[in-house]
């Protein structure tokens, strides 16, 4: 997986999580499909996802997407 294409930035997502002493602003997510191994940073802002960076390609995919839920 080289690129991620964001078909809807979302709502309610925080950079305050539960236990988490600072915001954090960026999170990690496996990219889920038919390949192995590829992983994202998602960004957010404002609440929404304003970026996704493919930070391991993986390998074998003809299909991916990020299973990312807000909490």
């Amino acid at each position: 997986v080289f690129t991620v294409l964001i078909d809807n930035g979302g709502l309610l997502y925080t950079t305050n999580p539960a236990g988490a002493t600072n915001q954090i602003s960026t999170y990690y997510a496996n990219i889920q499909g038919d390949g192995l191994g590829a992983v994202a940073r998602v960004y957010i802002s404002n609440s929404v996802i304003s970026k996704i960076e493919v930070v391991k390609t993986g390998a074998g995919y003809t299909y991916g997407e990020i299973d990312f839920t807000p909490g």
